[in-house]
């Protein structure tokens, strides 16, 4: 199962890897083996902050 640290991240809900990860710059839009992004990855319980800093890093690099 091909996965990276910030799909890791958010399935073990670590907030502050995500965070560390996106101001690295970590590339939101890469996709796991099942072909979804982190993002997709958040379950419905999950921090509403990894949400909105998944968004916010995706805004950014659509607008780049």
């Amino acid at each position: 199962m091909r996965k990276n640290l910030l799909h890791a991240a958010v399935v073990l809900q670590r907030d502050d890897v995500i965070r560390y990860l996106v101001s690295k710059r970590a590339n939101v839009n890469i996709v796991n083996s099942k072909d979804k992004t982190a993002m997709q990855c958040i379950d419905e319980d999950t921090s509403s902050q990894i949400m909105q800093g998944l968004l916010s890093r995706s805004v950014l690099h659509v607008s780049l």
